[in-house]
Order: structure tokens, then sequence, then C-alpha cells
């Protein structure tokens, strides 16, 4: 059995510089991420009524609003997020939403990290 290396206690914690640069998901939608182990953040920047395509994917995802509003649908479900209020995503559910009211910044963790947005990243 191979042992897990130790981690780097450099990575122990983090500031806002220490997430990668933006990324254009498309128009009007921008994230900047940080990985480490085996969750990643991605902070989410939507402009005003700007709405994520509908997808799914693998990972499991939960979120939270940290600015603004957020009309979320998921599933069948469909509901108004505001600041403070979070969601969770199972493997392949499909969701998406609208910044609604104005932008909206929301702070998503996945599991594991979204090799998409590695390779983005660089």
């Amino acid at each position: 059995m191979t042992p897990t290396p130790e981690p780097d206690p450099q990575d122990f914690f983090f500031t806002p510089a220490d997430f990668g640069p933006e990324i254009e998901l498309g128009p009007g939608v921008r994230i900047r991420i940080l990985a480490r182990g085996s969750l990643m953040f991605s902070l989410v920047e939507i402009d005003d009524g700007v709405t994520t395509p509908t997808h799914g994917h693998p990972e499991e995802q939960m979120g939270m609003v940290l600015e603004g509003a957020f009309d979320r649908v998921q599933g069948s479900e469909r509901r108004l997020l505001e600041k403070g209020d979070g969601f969770y995503v199972p493997p392949n559910m499909e969701h998406g939403g609208t910044a609604a009211g104005g932008p909206c910044r929301l702070l998503d963790v996945f599991t594991p990290p979204r090799p998409r947005y590695l390779q983005a990243d660089g």
C-alpha cells in the first residue's frame, strides 16, 4: 500500500488571491476556482437576468448564495434563493437558474473537483 503523502502546510489556509483566474463559462457567467484534496470551491458571478443552462454532472455539489438572489431550478423544483440560502445537488441531477433582481454571487463546492474547471484553470 502506498503511503498518503503529507499535505503541504501552505495548502491548509488560503486567501482570495489563491483562487485561479476568472473563467468565463458563458455570457454573463464567470467563475474562479480553488481545489484542495478531493474538494473544489467555485466562486460564481452571474450578471442580472442571465440564466445558467440546465445541466448535470457526476460530481456532488453544494452551493450558497453570497450576494443577490438566484432563481434556482433543480429537478422538478424551483425556488428563489437569497443571501445565505443554499442547495445540494446529487450526482447527475439536472439544475440551473437565473440571477434575479441584480447580479448574484454563489459559492459552490464540488467533490471530486470538476475536471472541466481544472483544465480551464490551466
